[in-house]
């Protein structure tokens, strides 16, 4: 067998090797380019809450802990972080918890209010946080880690090369403060009809505060549905110059209050530059919401052109 399978044995081996000497703290913390690249930040407030946190118990600070980072327990763990948010950035804002990956399960306390619980599963998700939970001023956000069940636990452990457990918050943990109407979501699909690159694009618009756009306060019932018609445009840009090489024109969309609007676009353009790993050409595609001519939001995300050809 050895002599038939030389390669194989070798893989397996490095894989065997690989996984033993996977380690947490190998792993490095996303630098302000890396962060940039999945969260835009021309007009968005982007708060990095990795760093000291406090290990609660009964309301008592009991140690010191880093996120990201590991626990080594099998019992809930509270973890505390107090920030200071200023008036002229909290009101314009909606607010998010954006997470990028937790083992286990997570239930999120602000200023002592429940807000959601997640299952976790190391993958990255967001906590929008409901209006007026945050405050001017002082604010403490709370995270309860619980450990997987027993039984969800012992069935991983029969995994080939099962990790070893590790209880925290593995990754980075941001509050995102989002205009009161934004680009939550994009996809893309790319096409070639000839020397015609062609993209669809869907974008996911959310609305969260919009009376606040509107100049209006929030009143009592906290039922009223607030509206908002802005103009969203999709345009594509050359990622080393800037240059718009094409737009599709604004769309009118009416937002309500805590609802979402899916908006289509089709963008083309002649004679793109194609991708490759030796000439990785790279656009950005941009989502721009304005409302009577001033600017909202700025979503961006990467876009590359490539065909791929089985022979």
């Amino acid at each position: 067998m050895t002599k038939r399978y030389p390669l194989a044995l070798v893989l397996i081996t490095i894989a065997a090797l690989c996984t033993y000497a996977a380690d947490f703290s190998d792993y490095s913390r996303l630098g302000n380019q890396q962060v940039a690249q999945f969260m835009p930040t021309e007009t968005r407030s982007i708060i990095d809450l990795s760093g000291s946190w406090q290990r609660m118990s009964d309301g008592v600070p009991l140690e010191t802990v880093f996120i990201p980072g590991s626990i080594s327990t099998s019992k809930p763990v509270v973890l505390r972080r107090t920030i200071r948010i200023e008036q002229s950035v909290l009101g314009d804002h909606t607010w998010h918890l954006q997470l990028l990956g937790v083992v286990d399960e997570i239930e999120l306390r602000v200023n002592g209010r429940f807000i959601m619980r997640y299952p976790g599963g190391l993958v990255p998700f967001s906590i929008r946080i409901p209006d007026r939970v945050l405050v001017v001023g002082t604010n403490s956000i709370e995270l309860v880690v619980s450990p997987t069940s027993e039984l969800t636990a012992l069935v991983e452990s029969f995994g080939r090369s099962s990790r070893a457990r590790s209880m925290g918050l593995l990754r980075e943990v941001f509050l995102v403060g989002t205009p009161h109407v934004w680009t939550n979501d994009v996809r893309v699909r790319t096409t070639f009809s000839g020397s015609t690159g062609s993209v669809n694009v869907k974008a996911t618009i959310m609305g969260g505060t919009v009376e606040r756009l509107l100049g209006a306060q929030l009143g009592g019932d906290a039922l009223t549905q607030g509206k908002a018609t802005v103009s969203v445009e999709a345009m594509l840009r050359l990622r080393d110059g800037g240059q718009v090489v094409t737009r599709s024109g604004a769309t009118s969309v009416t937002i309500e209050r805590s609802r979402q609007q899916n908006v289509q676009f089709h963008l083309s353009i002649a004679n793109p530059r194609r991708w490759s790993v030796a000439s990785p050409e790279l656009y950005d595609l941009v989502i721009r919401i304005e409302r009577n001519g001033e600017l909202i939001d700025v979503y961006e995300t990467p876009l590359g052109f490539r065909t791929i050809s089985v022979t």
